[in-house]
């Protein structure tokens, strides 16, 4: 891994043994011990999702869909061109002229009786019985 060979190795335990000390080396040792152990886990984390990402199949996008009308106007509008098909529409008259004749606003016809006027205290007048 680190490409050190014995020689090398023997020369940084020395080394430590100096700098740390004989009661101290076996604790420095165990941390040093589980620092790499973390690092290793993770690094194996890091790969493992990398290749589980690399041979996943790509996402290809779903061709984009026209929102058409709910299935129930689907069902109305069925309804109603069947119905269209059975019954004969009437025409449209022809002559689009009135036939009630135009009165002035302030004249009212002879079929409507008279309004009484309001009463001064804004409430509707009672309604007459019927004649016996």
């Amino acid at each position: 891994m680190f490409n050190i060979g014995p020689l090398e190795l023997m020369v940084i335990l020395l080394l430590a043994l100096v700098v740390v000390g004989p009661s101290r080396l076996p604790e420095v040792g165990r941390s040093i011990g589980r620092a790499l152990r973390e690092f290793r886990k993770v690094q194996d984390e890091v790969r493992d999702s990398i290749n589980f990402n690399l041979d996943a199949e790509p996402v290809t996008p779903r061709p984009a869909v026209k929102p058409g009308p709910p299935p129930a106007a689907v069902e109305r509008a069925r309804a109603a061109a069947a119905s269209a098909e059975t019954k004969p529409t009437a025409a449209p008259p022809a002559d689009t002229t009135p036939t009630e004749p135009v009165t002035e606003p302030d004249e009212q016809p002879e079929t409507q009786p008279p309004t009484e006027p309001p009463s001064p205290n804004g409430s509707s007048p009672a309604p007459e019985p019927p004649p016996d």
